[in-house]
């Protein structure tokens, strides 16, 4: 009689992959309960289960969703799963004794074995050809290779993941876009893991270009006219910028027809500041004005590809604007509520275990001036699938009509409403998969100091939120000067990182929250943003587990614990290289935000006192750079050309930020 290995390797993990979790639930109550189910199988390996008046035939080299099931559901259905743990448990009880699913030794192998007629073999002549365009556009794919934590091999594209859940059978694949193009996609995950192989990338983890990609150079001349338009904006400023708001819409049509998906969407956060600031609107910042535009001319540079930084990846070339997710289950990490109280965004944070990727959920909600809710009123508020920004923040959403940005922003589609759910969190971030769940310091840091400049990566939101791990709180303060919670806390390795979060009044109980939590017993992890300064890792928190999910920004101040904590402890972060930076950058934001033409006479003196402050921390190079746009700035106030002066301006801009983020100021 034919073992079937390809049945014994779907653990629980592989089963909700091919299903949900719902659906291998109710399949194990079904086994567990005893609903009669009689397991025979055939000598080619086919295995027939029984249940009550359902029969599930399932035939080797045949998909577990393709297989003969009685009960009639179309694709998967509890009834296969039942099938799967029944022949499972059969074989751990009978003659041949195989173990439970998983517990075999680890099978080392690529999904880069697979050849061309093994595909053509699988998958149809339309599916084979869908992939090959999409080859032909190029890519960006992240491959895992089957290590003692996760034996599946993954791959990670643009649009969605594909992870192969049994050894050597394109049978038995999982991915998270949309029914009707996920075979092409599962096409193009294994020419990715070929492409590895050839070229030797034998790491467990490996980022790499797939396909041809644009095949182009130099600057695009989409990306031409954004850089126009951004020369536009430096020279008038956000303030005197009102009769030129309409010049951007074709630009953003000619960046998308060309596929720049980065240079697109900074263009676009860009006219969503001039529009922010022409409206008058709270979210508009003088700093985010002028990073953005400082990031667009950044990308044409670095269309000049390296081996280090790809052109594909600098111009997201040919990233999908959106893609559909199947059934998938996200884990609440927290949120994060900015702005005043009649504009408010709402940014909700979300864990997807199976893609190792963290996804935001946003919404931006305004209100009369004098029909602003309080806080509390606020949180009752319904942001999407009927769950109110409390219920959301707190939960973990499972949803099989969820809609991903390019940047891992998503929405739920309002057509599948009723297929979402939300339920309260217990926090259970031990579960998640690293990178997303940090247990050692070290290795967060070595990752951050490994990244390229922010300016030219990939445009991902949330990219740098973790579940960091707490082993112990050390210490724990406040600041009354910059009203901020500080605390220093350590992981199992005696590693040791800071966690600041500075009081903000759209979101009131969220220092008191953190305090509470900081000296509960039960806490063991803090979800925040990560950054290196001076060589120490500090964590932006917006959640903690504990006995459960406490979303700092959505906790209701009446009910926040009040905390009596020591005051003037914990240092500021940054030190002097931080605050000569901030205060240059500030200096250079007034450019965009005034205008090159409009700024005052008084400027120069106060971009010198920057430049001396500079030099005084130690920072030459900045400072000769910032000296350099001085110059250039009195040549356009005499000449009338604002060539070098804008030029002068960028080179400026580019190196602050960059400098900014290596320590951490950013």
């Amino acid at each position: 009689m034919s073992v079937r290995t390809d049945l014994l390797a779907l653990d629980q993990q592989a089963l909700e992959d091919l299903g949900n979790r719902g659906l291998f639930k109710r399949a194990t109550r079904d086994v567990d309960g005893g609903d009669g189910q009689t397991i025979t199988t055939a000598d080619d390996g086919t295995v027939t289960a029984t249940a009550g008046d359902v029969t599930t035939v399932l035939a080797p080299g045949v998909g577990l969703a393709d297989t003969n099931c009685s009960c009639g559901a179309p694709g998967m259905c509890r009834h296969r799963i039942a099938a799967v743990l029944g022949y499972q448990a059969d074989q751990a009880s009978g003659g041949d004794d195989n173990g439970e699913a998983g517990s075999e030794p680890l099978v080392v192998w690529s999904p880069g074995d697979f050849t061309d007629d093994d595909l053509v073999a699988r998958f149809s002549k339309t599916t084979i050809s869908a992939a090959r365009r999409r080859l032909r556009r190029g890519t960006v794919a992240t491959i895992t290779r089957p290590t003692d934590q996760d034996r599946v091999p993954t791959v990670e594209l643009e649009s969605c993941t594909v992870r192969f859940l049994v050894p050597h059978d394109l049978n038995y694949t999982s991915t998270s876009a949309r029914a009707g193009t996920d075979d092409e996609f599962i096409v193009l995950a294994v020419w990715a893991f070929r492409q590895a192989d050839e070229a030797g990338l034998t790491d467990d983890t490996a980022t790499f270009d797939v396909g041809d990609g644009d095949g182009a150079e130099g600057v695009p001349a989409s990306l031409d006219r954004a850089l126009a338009f951004a020369d536009t904006v430096l020279l008038e400023g956000a303030t005197n910028l009102a009769d030129h708001l309409l010049v951007s819409e074709p630009i953003q049509q000619v960046l998308e027809t060309d596929g720049l998906r980065w240079p697109l969407e900074a263009f676009t956060d860009l006219q969503g500041q001039l529009d922010d600031y022409a409206e008058r609107g709270a979210l508009y910042s003088p700093a985010t004005n002028a990073d953005l535009l400082a990031e667009l001319y950044a990308r044409a540079r670095g269309t000049a590809a390296t081996d280090e930084i790809p052109r594909s990846r600098v111009l997201g070339s040919n990233v999908a604007a959106e893609a559909s997710l199947r059934h998938v289950r996200l884990d609440g990490l927290g949120c994060r509520i900015t702005g005043t109280p009649e504009d408010r965004l709402v940014s909700v944070y979300f864990a997807h275990a199976d893609s190792a990727a963290i996804y935001v959920l946003r919404r931006r909600v305004t209100f009369d001036e004098n029909n602003a809710p309080d806080h509390r009123r606020f949180l009752e508020r319904v942001l999407t699938a009927r769950a109110t920004v409390r219920s959301l923040a707190h939960g973990n959403l499972v949803t099989s009509s969820a809609v991903r940005r390019a940047n891992r922003e998503f929405r739920v589609a309002k057509s599948g409403v009723s297929q979402s759910s939300v339920v309260p969190s217990a926090g259970a971030w031990e579960k998640l998969p690293t990178p997303l769940r940090v247990d050692d310091y070290d290795v967060v840091a070595t990752s951050l100091r490994a990244r390229a400049p922010r300016l030219v990566r990939a445009r991902i939101l949330a990219e740098s939120l973790h579940a960091v791990r707490v082993a112990e709180v050390l210490d724990v303060g406040w600041r009354p000067g910059t009203q901020t919670l500080g605390a220093i806390v350590a992981d199992e390795h005696e590693n040791v990182a800071r966690i600041e979060l500075r009081y903000d009044g759209v979101a009131p109980g969220a220092v008191d929250a953190l305090g509470a939590a900081l000296t509960d017993p039960n806490l063991r992890f803090v979800s925040g943003f990560v950054r290196l300064v001076d060589e120490m890792l500090v964590i932006d928190p917006i959640g903690v587990a504990t006995d459960r999910l406490i979303a700092l920004d959505a906790v209701d101040p009446a009910q926040a614990e009040i905390q009596g904590l020591p005051v003037g402890r914990m240092p500021t972060a940054g030190g002097a290289h931080g605050e000569a930076i901030r205060t240059a950058l500030d200096t250079l934001a007034d450019v965009a935000h005034q205008g090159l033409r409009h700024l005052p006479t008084a400027y120069e003196r106060r971009a010198e006192a920057s430049s001396k402050a500079l030099r005084a921390a130690g920072l030459i190079g900045s400072a000769e750079q910032l000296d350099d746009f001085i110059s250039a700035l009195g040549q356009f106030r005499s000449e009338g050309d604002p060539t070098e002066a804008t030029h002068a301006w960028v080179d400026t801009r580019i190196r602050l930020l960059v400098a900014a983020e290596a320590a951490g100021a950013a």
